[in-house]
């Protein structure tokens, strides 16, 4: 058998950083050890520059009203490093019939604000506004059970809000299909609502979720770092030496000999552990566990990913003709076409573009995006392309594009997510000392992956401490109640 370590941390994504980031609190560091399939960590955090310009491959931001991507960044010395979203363009469009909106509600608005302005706004038809109107009266559901969430929508609202308002934001975080996504792993507070208050309205109304009347939430903090994303996983990297480091190392398969996991590698090598980690996707830990446990494999291979295709284009300004007022925008299902949104880059982050060019960042919807890659890139940028010319009337020719595809994407939470992933720990418990992290389970966004790593750490060296709050982390107290827009890192066009 090879070396022997404590902790394996099997995925060097942000997850897998974390874990071994945090273990490094309890264990020596030459006894973690960091396996990544790929020659580089990161995962899907990739930032790339060209001619001045600054691309990320992968999300590109961080929501920091999240406690565990605000505390790591502090705890890394990157706070003079971060860099916000520019709030006079914090604005988000939504796209209906060739035309775009403005998103019913501002990024730090009360429920006052909300309503006058979803009155005013004419993205829905008064019947449909009239309809939403109704969830205030409608009785609750009864039965138990988890439903989608374009179910519980069109349920509650109707279908005219649900396509024109919830399935744009659910898809910009998720980048799947919004019929598929679990209400209770997403949004529970949604259905706690209807039952505990008859309604959501009346929730919204008498939760004091408003902040008082008259008040304004706080803004979300969006934000970026100098140099890129890729900039927090340097740091990590960086407090890493010491550890095992084993890039361009994946795990075949795993099996438990006398108390300790053995890891066999795909180098043809192997690895002896006390504790395991599986900060992979949840398909990719199936493969891993099929031999140890194939009720495991079995469940963690029905957490699906959607495929995802990013395509970054840069343009002479002084060429479009025109500015944009805002962040981007969204284009709702309904409305048709491979474009899911669009973000104005050089708005959000000024910094990322050199003077006289403008950057824009386009996402393809599923299953569009496994169909474009698969026949080219070129086909991609002539169909987002197409998307700039016909909404914003762009016809000039690109300075220069980028196409990054993501085979896994985003994790997708069917109906019933909660529950497979409780069935998936309970099975967990038959294996002492092997753990799993990552977007699969709990969240989808960097912090949530972070959190999920240093959960993941604590209970395998032993230290099953609340994530939050623990002496020296310089973590809030506090976890904030996930909603749609907190769910992830801003959505596609915030």
């Amino acid at each position: 058998m090879g070396a022997e370590v404590t902790l394996a941390v099997v995925g060097g994504g942000i997850a897998g950083l974390a874990a071994a980031y945090r273990a490094l609190e309890h264990l020596p560091a030459h006894r973690i050890a960091l396996l990544e399939r790929e020659a580089r960590l990161g995962g899907k955090i990739r930032t790339e520059q060209s001619d001045g310009f600054l691309l990320e491959a992968g999300p590109d931001s961080l929501a920091l009203s999240n406690p565990w991507a605000a505390a790591l960044c502090r705890d890394l010395g990157l706070q003079e490093e971060l860099r916000f979203a520019k709030p006079e363009f914090a604005r988000l469009y939504i796209k209906r019939d060739g035309r775009l909106h403005p998103l019913p509600w501002g990024i730090a608005a009360s429920l006052q604000e909300t309503l006058r302005a979803l009155v005013k706004s004419e993205l829905l038809s008064t019947a449909g506004l009239l309809r939403a109107a109704c969830e205030y009266f409608l009785p609750p559901r009864r039965e138990p059970g988890d439903e989608s969430i374009a179910n519980f929508f069109s349920r509650r609202f109707g279908g005219e809000f649900y396509r024109w308002l919830v399935e744009p934001l659910a898809a910009g975080i998720y980048g799947g299909n919004a019929p598929e996504l679990s209400l209770e792993a997403a949004l529970p507070e949604l259905r706690k609502m209807e039952l505990h208050y008859g309604s959501v309205l009346g929730g919204l109304l008498w939760s004091g979720v408003d902040h008082g009347a008259g008040r304004s939430a706080p803004a979300p903090r969006i934000a970026t770092l100098k140099g890129g994303l890729e900039r927090l996983v340097k740091a990590l990297e960086q407090r890493l030496r010491g550890t095992v480091l084993l890039n361009s190392t994946g795990v075949t398969r795993l099996v438990r000999r006398e108390g300790r996991y053995a890891l066999f590698l795909t180098n043809g090598g192997s690895l002896t552990a006390d504790a395991v980690v599986l900060a992979t996707p949840a398909p990719a830990a199936a493969a891993m566990v099929e031999d140890l446990d194939p009720a495991l494999a079995d469940l963690l291979r029905t957490i699906r990913f959607a495929p995802s295709v990013v395509v970054s284009v840069a343009f002479h300004e002084e060429r479009i003709g025109h500015g944009f007022d805002g962040y981007g925008y969204l284009c709702p299902r309904a409305e048709g076409g491979p474009v899911r949104a669009v973000t104005w880059m050089s708005n959000k982050f000024p910094d990322r573009t050199p003077a006289g060019a403008v950057l824009i960042r386009a996402s393809m919807r599923e299953p569009c995006s496994e169909s474009l890659e698969a026949r080219g890139g070129e086909l991609v940028l002539r169909a987002v392309l197409a998307e700039l010319r016909g909404t914003l009337g762009i016809r000039s020719e690109p300075l220069f594009w980028r196409v990054h595809y993501w085979d896994r994407g985003i994790a997708q939470y069917a109906p019933g997510h909660r529950g497979k992933t409780k069935l998936i720990r309970e099975r967990l418990l038959h294996h002492p000392g092997l753990y799993v992290a990552g977007s699969s389970y709990d969240g989808v966004g960097i912090p949530y992956c972070i959190a999920s790593g240093f959960r993941a750490a604590d209970e395998a060296c032993g230290n099953p401490e609340p994530v939050l709050g623990r002496p020296g982390t310089g973590v809030l107290a506090a976890v904030p109640e996930r909603n749609l827009v907190r769910q992830a890192d801003g959505i596609d066009g915030v």
